[in-house]
């Protein structure tokens, strides 16, 4: 599901001159404006630290971070209550990446799931890996400072650049995306299942959308209390006015 294709000459010319770039060092600040959750709530602050990536992490620029209920909930205390920067939904500018420096001046989305790398499950590799790992932190959610700051720091096994047909604010959905194909990837539902999408949200709809691209679900029915947003879905599923 990632975005990454094979750069056009274009784009590899557009890389060089980003290379050259590079031997200019940026300024970069010492403080930023961030939305941190601690003991009392919310609050931002407008002089929190810029973070400094470490071995094998990229510096990034937050352009454009999306709000997902999931941020509301943890404000709520869901999880036992998160404490750092909130967000996980994003589209940034890599800034500095020492262990990947063609990196620089690229638009990224990044993975949120940080894994270990060195536990019996991280050992395993692949998706199991990605979602398991015994000691993973989770972007904006666990361990993890996030999305609503102006910089943040990730790995860059994480990082995916984004094509330049892609707009910023378009690609401000690729993590609500990915979670709406992990269905297919996980192969839980098959062209002869009948499918209830329950919620007209934002995930909600991402999901009867990939599913209808995916040609699953002999039949797909999405339930909420929005039938102006289920409009957008067109004829691609069948809208279900729930209770209120």
């Amino acid at each position: 599901w990632k975005l990454w294709s094979e750069p056009r000459a274009s784009e590899r010319v557009a890389s060089r001159h980003r290379s050259l770039a590079m031997a200019v060092p940026v300024a970069i600040p010492t403080t930023m404006k961030a939305y941190v959750v601690g003991e009392a709530g919310g609050e931002l602050r407008s002089e929190a630290p810029v973070p400094s990536p470490g071995e094998g992490e990229a510096l990034v620029r937050v352009l454009r971070a999306g709000v997902c209920n999931t941020d509301l909930e943890l404000l709520r205390g869901y999880k036992g209550g998160y404490r750092g920067v909130l967000g996980h939904e994003f589209v940034g500018e890599v800034v500095t990446c020492a262990s990947w420096p063609e990196l620089v001046g690229r638009r990224i989305c990044g993975e949120l799931n940080i894994c270990c790398g060195s536990c019996s499950i991280c050992e395993r590799g692949g998706t199991l890996a990605r979602n398991h790992c015994r000691q993973r932190r989770v972007l904006g959610i666990v361990n993890c400072d996030g999305t609503y700051a102006e910089f943040l720091t990730l790995p860059t096994a994480n990082l995916t650049t984004v094509p330049d047909s892609i707009s910023t604010e378009a690609a401000t959905f690729v993590e609500p995306l990915a979670a709406a194909c992990r269905i297919v990837e996980q192969r839980v539902v098959t062209t002869e299942d009948r499918v209830c999408v329950l919620g007209d949200g934002k995930l909600g709809l991402l999901i009867a959308e990939v599913l209808a691209r995916q040609r699953l679900a002999s039949k797909l029915t999405i339930m909420g209390r929005h039938a102006a947003k289920a409009e957008l879905l067109g004829d691609v599923a069948t809208f279900v006015q729930a209770p209120q």
